[in-house]
């Protein structure tokens, strides 16, 4: 069974550079991955409509920067970067989190669209 999955924008190159470092640092390669507009989505009714990357982990919904700690965490990212981050309230950090997700295609641009390592192929759900 497939317990934690990270959705995303698939046209997006920040996004797809984020899924290539999940991937290479989740040890246990226990996080699937998954296209903002996969049945996936659609059948887990995930709101999408605000830029936002969403970590569905034990069958939660994590929405932008919590879905962003909760995947730090499940790649055992240093505990104490993590502490920092949490820190910052809330509502500064999905501010922050917004005003990027908000400009990611006026910032990286590019012409590649998809993930290229088969490796991380074989753990993108459709």
């Amino acid at each position: 069974m497939i317990r934690d999955i990270l959705f995303f924008d698939n046209d997006c190159l920040m996004c797809n550079s984020f899924i290539q470092f999940v991937h290479r640092y989740d040890i246990d390669k226990k996080i699937y991955f998954s296209d903002f507009h996969s049945q996936l989505a659609l059948d887990l009714n995930l709101r999408l409509a605000d830029n936002s990357m969403v970590f569905y982990a034990n069958g939660i919904k994590h929405y932008r920067s919590s879905a962003f700690i909760e995947i730090l965490k499940q790649i055992n990212f240093p505990k104490t970067v993590i502490a920092i981050i949490e820190i910052i309230p809330q509502k500064f950090r999905d501010f922050i989190y917004s005003f990027i997700a908000n400009n990611r295609h006026k910032i990286f641009t590019s012409n590649t669209k998809s993930i290229c390592s088969l490796d991380i192929q074989s753990k993108i759900i459709k």
